[in-house]
């Protein structure tokens, strides 16, 4: 009996570690990702047969505590099932991110086909993970995390400057003694609305503050646009086209849609520079060049 007791602390113990493994978090997450990837964002009043995803008992029968309306016989309904998947994706990501190992996994390379994706700054101690959320519309709405290392927590929620759409690209500029991070994304709000983005920020860790110093949007029709950051002179590059959103290279001014639709207005390739000054970015230059001339 003593003996048969001992094996089953083993196994239990052994169990236990095993979950808490970081591998097998990853993979777990890579696993729920691809199923959660499979669902319809557009018909979510679909049932789906339990039998053919991998909903663990004890998840599913708390999440469905107050959801007895989704399911039906041996199936549930898409809305619910997206939302059951989004608990787990975002919880597999806390676990991860706060896992004593974490600095230990490339997590971007480990996620890079999941349909999770990551940035991260060189220093590696800035991260965001974002996922489609499935909204369902011609919107490409995201759920997006940031976590940030030296302060052992995701941060989106210090802030109501943060993008939820998250970001593609996080930068750590030199600021002095100040953490500073350059973050840049993009996202699409309709069919022909897009939106890329800028924001540099300081992070103050003896109270925990984050300050928004920089910020610069572009609305587009396409995404015939560019934002890139370049390390070596700290400089932010942009191009667009001028469209009805941004009928101006000069992003301080407003061009009325009356204006554009104006039969002399003529559409121009905007390039533009924003300059790391020491403190902040600001604007450096731009460049107006007419748009059939350009094609020629």
């Amino acid at each position: 009996m003593k003996t048969i007791f001992i094996i089953g602390l083993t196994l239990l113990v052994a169990r236990n570690s095993y979950c808490q493994n970081i591998d097998h978090l990853i993979e777990k997450l890579i696993c729920t990702s691809n199923f959660y990837q499979s669902l319809d964002a557009y018909d979510q009043d679909v049932l789906y047969a339990l039998s053919d995803y991998e909903l663990q008992a004890d998840s599913l029968a708390e999440y469905m505590d107050g959801h007895n309306d989704s399911l039906q016989q041996d199936s549930i309904i898409g809305f619910n099932l997206i939302d059951y998947y989004q608990s787990e994706i975002d919880d597999l990501i806390h676990k991860i991110c706060m896992h004593p190992k974490f600095n230990t996994v490339v997590i971007e390379e480990r996620l890079r086909k999941s349909g999770v994706n990551v940035a991260v700054s060189e220093d590696r101690k800035m991260f965001n993970f974002s996922y489609y959320s499935k909204n369902g519309g011609t919107a490409i709405m995201m759920n997006s995390y940031i976590f940030y290392m030296p302060w052992k927590r995701f941060i989106e929620d210090l802030s109501d400057d943060f993008y939820t759409d998250g970001y593609q690209e996080i930068y750590k500029v030199q600021n002095g003694n100040t953490d500073s991070y350059l973050f840049i994304g993009s996202s699409r709000g309709c069919t022909s609305c897009f939106i890329s983005y800028f924001q540099y920020f300081d992070f103050d860790s003896e109270d925990l503050s984050i300050s928004l110093r920089a910020d610069k949007e572009i609305y587009n029709r396409s995404w015939e646009q560019e934002m890139q950051y370049s390390p070596n002179d700290t400089s932010i590059f942009v191009s667009y086209l001028t469209d009805d959103f941004m009928g101006t290279c000069q992003l301080d001014q407003d061009l009325l849609y009356d204006q554009y639709v104006d039969s002399e207005f003529k559409k121009k390739k905007c390039e533009l520079t924003y300059k790391f000054n020491g403190d902040t970015f600001v604007f450096e230059n731009s460049t107006e060049i007419n748009f059939e001339e350009d094609e020629e």
